[in-house]
């Protein structure tokens, strides 16, 4: 991916979320390059036929993706030259920059993806030599203390937000890393003291309180790049709860659950090929519902029953 920005401002506000994917690719690559403008668009809104998000609405058209924002900036995707174009009003705040580049560079990248047959999971993962588990939860759910409290016992992670699931051409699935990031929140010490004091760290978004450090930086060789994922867990807070309680999910539940950590486009070709991995997923994975309870953290053998059932 190149970057070509009109102002040195723009320039570096795209290339900070871009830092975040510190894992190297092996390849194959699918290159594309992204232009960034200034002033006002004279587009009209997209009307989110082919996708809608949060605060992103994309149609597809016939010379490729147009996706527009809530706030006015427009993003155009031309596929004969893989190149994609983004124009962002000027007088933005410095918050409605950030939030419309990082929407569109995240479509950018997920389109990429999948043209090389992946498909993006909103998910955390522990895995070990003989099992991977993929770990589903809203936000500030719980996926990256469960994640972190699994390192400490010897596990590995892919990360604990964002991976990539492909079917390859024998029919295997595998999941890939992105980010070999934690997003921890400072009270997280209050369990695991070698996390040290994040408060000096600025917050990672305006909307939450946790921090963004670097896995390895506070557990040495507790990554890894790959793996084939064996179990899949639904993980929920409960304030009420004592421990962690373990209980089977129903294999009809284990598909949905995939299905809500992924963002399934209208065109019916891409549905079709994530669907299609999805399900190939699905069938060879262990479905758990987690519940873990505010002390699950305070006492090591609250985890022995969550290691033993993955083992």
């Amino acid at each position: 991916m190149t970057l070509h920005a009109k102002t040195a401002q723009l320039q570096d506000r795209a290339s900070a979320p871009l830092t975040l994917y510190n894992v190297t690719w092996p390849g194959p690559l699918h290159l594309v390059d992204i232009v960034l403008t200034g002033g006002e668009s004279a587009l009209s809104p997209a009307k989110g036929q082919f996708m809608t998000c949060a605060r992103m609405q994309v149609d597809d058209t016939e010379r490729g993706l147009y996706a527009s924002s809530r706030s006015g900036s427009t993003c155009h995707y031309l596929a004969a030259e893989n190149r994609w174009s983004i124009t962002i009003p000027d007088g933005h705040s410095d918050d409605q920059i950030r939030e419309d580049l990082v929407d569109f560079l995240n479509l950018a990248l997920t389109e990429s993806w999948r043209r090389l047959g992946w498909v993006p999971l909103h998910a955390a993962s522990i895995t070990s030599d003989t099992s991977c588990a993929l770990l589903c939860a809203t936000a500030g759910g719980g996926k990256s203390t469960l994640t972190a409290s699994m390192i400490r016992r010897g596990w590995k992670t892919l990360g604990d937000d964002k991976l990539l699931l492909r079917k390859d051409k024998s029919g295997d699935v595998e999941v890939a890393a992105l980010l070999h990031n934690f997003n921890l929140h400072p009270r997280t010490r209050d369990w695991f003291p070698e996390v040290g004091d994040l408060t000096g760290l600025p917050p990672y978004s305006p909307w939450t309180e946790k921090r963004k450090v670097t896995i390895e930086s506070i557990w040495p060789d507790s990554t890894a790049t790959s793996s084939r994922p064996t179990h899949l867990i639904e993980v929920a807070r409960r304030p009420d709860a004592r421990g962690l309680k373990l209980a089977p999910l129903p294999h009809s539940s284990v598909l949905p659950l995939l299905m809500r950590q992924t963002v399934i486009p209208g065109h019916p070709a891409w549905a079709g090929q994530i669907m299609a991995t999805l399900a190939a997923t699905a069938a060879g994975l262990k479905g758990w519902r987690l519940e873990i309870g505010d002390d699950a953290y305070e006492r090591e053998e609250h985890l022995a029953g969550l290691e033993e059932l993955l083992q």
